[in-house]
């Protein structure tokens, strides 16, 4: 039996990386799955650009679990400063100032996604501690769709609490809050 590469967590630290993340991204949007794939593994819905993630990395780390020199997951983290540079995150943004006030400090997880044979496994929740820490004493706050079982669970089952919540397209999103 093959040993499991050991994984490290921590920021990205080159293009070549935030690449690999939008790789990781693509392939695991509904667009690349099946329903079935969609129900069992969960998936992520939006899709960033590198000048996107190069101005997230700015302000905020974008945390990586790095196997065998290659990203194997991610934990973004986006500033509530570039709301409006992710539109589909408008609702959201809207929400979370009702549920907290104008003025509440805090940073959005804005996705996190694992290659399929490390899910299972602990990382999902060292991608969090590891962005947690970096963003401490600050809370995250994050959104999952309704339909994401998978995803909704795995972030209660973290210490994630349900904050607020809001409809998007006919689809309710779930705003969840770690302190």
């Amino acid at each position: 039996m093959a040993v499991p590469p050991e994984v490290h967590y921590r920021p990205a630290a080159t293009d070549r990386e935030l690449l690999e993340i939008l790789d990781l991204q693509r392939r695991n949007q509904p667009a690349a799955l099946s329903g079935e794939e969609m129900a069992r593994e969960g998936y992520v819905t939006l899709t960033h650009s590198l000048p996107l993630l190069q101005q997230m990395q700015g302000m905020g780390p974008q945390v990586v679990a790095v196997a065998d020199g290659r990203v194997v997951g991610y934990a973004l983290c986006l500033h509530p400063g570039l709301a409006g540079e992710v539109p589909a995150l408008a609702p959201m943004f809207r929400a979370i100032r009702l549920a907290r006030g104008a003025n509440s400090e805090y940073r959005v997880m804005g996705q996190v996604c694992l290659e399929k044979e490390f899910r299972g496994q602990g990382h999902f929740r060292r991608l969090y501690g590891e962005l947690r820490n970096r963003c401490s004493p600050l809370p995250l706050i994050t959104e999952v769709a309704g339909t994401n079982r998978r995803s909704l669970q795995a972030h209660l089952a973290i210490g994630f609490d349900r904050l607020t919540h809001h409809i998007d397209g006919g689809t309710r999103w779930e705003v969840l809050i770690l302190e």
